[in-house]
């Protein structure tokens, strides 16, 4: 569902807040005297206050729990937003993390905040300031991928006999992923292409997913289609994949299983 994947989202942004916001404090300390003015999160939160008329009804403490209030705030809040965009991007999670901090930063810092007159654009800023900032926003977005990736995509987990999909006893060591890097190279790695049941699409959108590990000719009864029309058709599926790297036996396996994505967290 939409709500739990953006709270979902949510936690992940206030969780990947946390190390942006040390790097944030390291790297200021190391600007030049000239450059070590107050970082963008209280600049802005001088400014609302100042133009609330609040400004100087604060201590010094509580404007800077209300940066910090704010701050992880608008982590929080563009964390949802990434869960509810980044679906569709067939990229590692940590790297789709990163592409969404630099546009928080791009749209933010030269787009809203100079327009609501909250802060100069970047573009007036010091070049070692605006590093900074570039650094912890790349930061962020990859610490937001991952720990979404483990929260929501379910990066890896042990399936016990009973699960949904109906698992075998040789499938007990089974694991479950939504990554699709990891889907791709344990598939590759196997033979394995990309592939539908043959007449289950309808205009020209994939059908039933299937990996084809027929060697030489295809499966007659599957159709061969990219890893982009694959991955796209498991994100609208909401679908985890869930698979064996050996047998019990110690050899190579080709077990593996679409699930449902909320069936397979509602096991948890």
């Amino acid at each position: 569902m939409l709500v739990d994947r953006a709270v979902r989202g949510a936690v992940a942004g206030l969780a990947a807040t946390v190390p942006m916001t040390v790097l944030m404090q390291v790297l200021h300390q190391r600007l030049p005297w000239r450059e070590r003015y107050p970082l963008p999160p209280a600049q802005i939160t001088s400014r609302l206050t100042r133009a609330t008329g609040v400004e100087r009804r604060l201590r010094r403490h509580e404007h800077r729990v209300l940066t910090m209030v704010s701050h992880f705030g608008y982590g929080s809040a563009a964390g949802a937003a990434y869960t509810l965009l980044a679906r569709r991007v067939p990229l590692p999670s940590w790297l789709s993390g990163i592409g969404f901090g630099l546009g928080v930063w791009t749209t933010s810092y030269l787009g809203w905040l100079p327009a609501l007159q909250l802060l100069p654009p970047a573009t007036e800023h010091p070049a070692r300031r605006n590093a900074v900032m570039i650094a912890a926003h790349v930061v962020w977005g990859a610490s937001l991928g991952i720990v979404t990736q483990m929260l929501e995509q379910g990066r890896v987990r042990r399936a016990r006999p009973g699960t949904p999909g109906g698992l075998s006893p040789m499938s007990s060591d089974a694991q479950l992923t939504t990554d699709h890097e990891t889907i791709r190279r344990w598939a590759e790695a196997r033979g394995g292409r990309p592939a539908m049941v043959r007449g289950t699409g309808a205009a020209g959108e994939p059908g039933v997913l299937r990996i084809d590990f027929a060697e030489g000719q295809p499966d007659e009864n599957l159709e061969p289609i990219s890893w982009d029309e694959w991955f796209r058709k498991f994100e609208d599926a909401r679908l985890a994949f869930l698979y064996q790297d050996t047998t019990a036996r110690g050899q190579g396996s080709r077990f593996c299983k679409l699930v449902s994505r909320e069936s397979a967290t509602q096991s948890r």
